[in-house]
């Protein structure tokens, strides 16, 4: 005699209100916020600040829009990626978003990861300032976005933009592995008196 199994389908990883919005769109073909027709805008609600501040509305929608590549819903995956076009965020909101597409969505993904790279590509240099720290650390976790955004550039009007922006890069990258190796001294520290002399790479 076979056993039934309990119809269900467990998602621990997942984000619960991503999950939500996904059912919803199940049963309605739309989630909240829904958008303004006719508008690039979301109707309101109190709940939802005007301006998002720390870039929850923005991953609200990617969370949806990674859960929609997941299961293979592509119409989802649309209306997910058209809703975050209509958040008005701020500076740290967006390098919260993009460190999120930037984890969670494959590199070949256009639909998402493009416009993150044009919006910093175009805005950089007025939004950086709000965010530095964040900025700094959001390039040297994900090298693969400072260097889509250094593409987007310009290739003649903005040379010495790219130029700076390369030279920042490489020495974020050295400073970091110098903090990596002074760390990993600290933690295994050499053993009795002995010396050894400094082992330089015949490439350095």
């Amino acid at each position: 005699m076979l056993l039934r199994q309990p119809r269900q389908i467990e998602l621990p990883s997942d984000d619960m209100d991503a999950v939500g919005c996904f059912l919803e769109y199940l049963y309605t073909g739309d989630y909240f916020p829904k958008k303004v027709p006719g508008q690039r805008t979301l109707e309101t609600d109190p709940s939802i600040p005007k301006v998002d501040e720390t870039g929850e509305q923005l991953l609200k929608h990617a969370r949806v829009y990674t859960l929609a590549e997941k299961f293979q819903v592509p119409n989802l995956r649309t209306l997910a990626s058209s809703k975050i076009h209509c958040v008005n965020s701020t500076a740290k909101g967006e390098i919260a978003y993009a460190r999120y597409v930037y984890a969670y969505t494959s590199e070949a993904d256009s639909t998402v990861r493009a416009p993150v790279a044009n919006f910093w590509a175009n805005r950089s240099h007025t939004l950086r300032a709000e965010a530095e720290p964040e900025f700094k650390s959001l390039c040297l976790e994900y090298p693969q976005f400072g260097y889509d955004v250094l593409s987007k550039l310009d290739p003649w009007l903005n040379c010495s933009q790219k130029f700076v922006w390369l030279l920042i890069h490489f020495v974020a990258r050295v400073l970091d592995d110098k903090l990596k190796r002074e760390s990993n001294a600290k933690m295994h520290p050499a053993s009795g008196s002995v010396r050894k002399r400094p082992r330089h790479s015949s490439n350095a």
